[in-house]
């Protein structure tokens, strides 16, 4: 656990060395408490010594005043310190996530992750709060301790020994919190990915009736929770009073003993068992902030481990490339896609979904992928996108590798339209630009023009300003696609990608933007379960089971008796 902290705590050696030294000052009014109360109470008290008690009542409060001058200054340097530490944690985070591939978010669920950005914050306000002054803490402890050896050797010995007792029962006691809490992390992570999923999809669910399904279904998740976080309190409640025991505990015996001592004369006083009372609370209270920074450390162990399964992944390769590589060409876009005998499946335990693939799609022709569902047509468009990693084969760009060129370029002049439109809450011109300061309207308004709904943003309130709600609940499915469409053409692709990009849209608006998508002259591979959308396609390869099983144009497919083709155009016109 403190190794993968410690990530959290670069760029912190300056402010804590700074730190350090304050508590270096710090300890010093911290001893000279003790020595000037045993004095006053030997030389005022007892003694009733003139002209003591003025000078003594001053350093007292001389050491007062510097003691909190220097916790003043310390809590400063360290506050600033690890707030900018904070931001830093947060901000290597998020970027780490988002340069991860696609097989890391497909294996868990958006919510769940987004708990975990939660947690890391959480993590970082421990480190901020806790682990820095566990140095402090040692550091003050020991000298604390130095000084009861000297002041009773004996005395210190029977505060030494309450500590380990104390140090033997919280690590019992952690012991067997480390899997509550491991449990706890897990649990929490699925509860809020289950909300999280279940107000996503709320109109499908309200449309199937399926509320008290999805209510049973966080309840049961939500009881597991409650019931380790019980469990889990019970461990804390229980720690929580292991340093009070044993701190009262010392605190006794030391009275009993010193105060033997001081009646049996030999030279220990009233005021060296004060003294000694004093460097007790003076060691008892950093001992007892070092525990409780290791049960702060110890509940975040199951957190830690969802965080390290973020930060531990290897991001995509390529994602952080910012320069082209030796080989690429000087700022062109390609405008050729090309498969080489392309083999990939989602789990490497199962048989592959798409199988020795091979297209090649020249300059500005129009290729189709049809075939029936889980033929792997889908498949082959996230692929040609970057989402995923062939298993073997090649994915090629003007006959280079992907790796070959900037990603932003890359990303640029390959554009993908996936049959699921995400739209998010903000101006139509945020989610045609995604945020692109540098994005011109007038190429805004050409893609938005060549998806055919130009004219339905402008009659809006704010036109290309106009607000969406989250999800574009306020827009129709088929202005949904359009959108999507004209933010993948906002770009200037060469390469374009559809994947069912126009499923929602009528006949007479979908044949407007075919039309307008071909005028622009870009490379395009065409995902289509309705064969109306690609009939004029340059080449229709048909898949089954991953595999080509027939290719050509409509008319030469079409007249296969027989063939696979033939049989899904005889399926959309309902011919027997």
């Amino acid at each position: 656990v403190l190794r993968s902290l410690s990530r959290h705590l670069e760029g912190l050696r300056a402010p804590v060395a700074v730190a350090i030294a304050l508590g270096l000052a710090l300890v010093a009014p911290g001893l000279a408490l003790p020595w000037l109360m045993g004095r006053f109470v030997d030389e005022v008290l007892a003694a009733r010594l003139p002209g003591v008690a003025e000078t003594l009542l001053a350093g007292l409060l001389a050491a007062v005043l510097a003691r909190a001058l220097f916790a003043w200054l310390q809590a400063r340097v360290l506050t600033a310190a690890f707030t900018r530490t904070a931001l830093a944690s947060a901000t290597r985070f998020f970027s780490h996530a988002l340069a991860l591939p696609m097989d890391f978010y497909v294996q868990r669920s958006p919510g769940e992750i987004a708990s975990r950005v939660d947690l890391n914050e959480e993590v970082a306000e421990t480190v901020s709060a806790d682990l820095a002054q566990l140095a402090l803490d040692l550091l003050t402890a020991a000298f604390f301790l130095v000084l009861m050896a000297r002041l009773d050797a004996g005395l210190a010995a029977i505060v030494v020994a309450c500590v380990a007792v104390e140090l033997v029962a919280l690590r019992e006691i952690n012991r067997r919190n480390e899997g509550i809490s491991l449990r706890l992390s897990v649990q929490a992570g699925k509860l809020s990915g289950m909300a999280t999923g279940g107000l996503a999809n709320i109109e499908s669910i309200k449309a199937g009736g399926q509320e008290g399904a999805l209510f049973l279904k966080w309840l049961g998740l939500q009881v597991q929770f409650a019931n380790t976080a019980v469990e889990q309190q019970r461990n804390i409640l229980a720690l929580m009073q292991v340093p009070a025991a044993a701190g009262l505990a010392a605190q006794l015996a030391v009275l009993g003993v010193g105060v033997t001592r001081v009646m049996q004369g030999g030279g220990f006083s009233v005021g060296d068992l004060v003294a000694f009372q004093v460097l007790l609370a003076g060691f008892t209270a950093p001992v007892h902030s070092l525990f409780l920074a290791a049960r702060q450390v110890q509940s975040l162990r199951g957190g830690m481990a969802r965080i390290d399964d973020v930060l531990n992944h290897a991001p995509e390769p390529g994602v952080a490339v910012r320069e082209s590589p030796p080989g690429a060409p000087g700022g062109a876009r390609p405008r050729t896609i090309e498969f080489r005998d392309v083999t990939f499946g989602y789990g490497r335990g199962g048989a592959p979904l798409v199988e020795g693939f091979s297209l090649k799609v020249e300059n500005g022709r129009r290729v189709a992928l049809v075939g029936a569902s889980g033929s792997g047509k889908s498949t082959i468009a996230r692929l040609a996108a970057g989402l995923y990693r062939p298993w073997s084969g090649e994915i090629l760009f003007d006959g280079l590798p992907r790796e070959a060129y900037p990603r932003e370029e890359i990303a640029r002049a390959v554009a993908y339209v996936d049959q699921d439109v995400v739209l998010f809450e903000g101006t139509v011109r945020d989610n045609l630009t995604m945020w692109d300061p540098a994005a011109e309207d007038e190429v805004i308004r050409a893609a938005a023009r060549h998806a055919a709904i130009e004219d339905e943003i402008g009659v809006r309130q704010g036109g290309l300003d106009a607000p969406l709600q989250e999800g574009a609940r306020n827009l129709s499915g088929g202005q949904r696609q359009r959108i999507e469409i004209a933010r993948a053409l906002a770009r200037g692709p060469s390469i374009l990608l559809l994947d069912e990009a126009t499923s929602a849209l009528d006949a007479a608006t979908e044949a407007v933007v075919e039309r307008n998508l071909r005028r622009r002259g870009t490379t395009t591979l065409v995902i289509a379960h309705r064969l109306s959308t690609v009939r004029d396609a340059d080449e229709i390869l048909v898949l089954d089971g991953g595999r080509v099983v027939e290719r050509g144009r409509h008319e030469e497919l079409a007249a296969i008796p027989g063939g696979r083709y033939a049989a899904l155009v005889a399926g959309e016109s309902g011919a027997p």
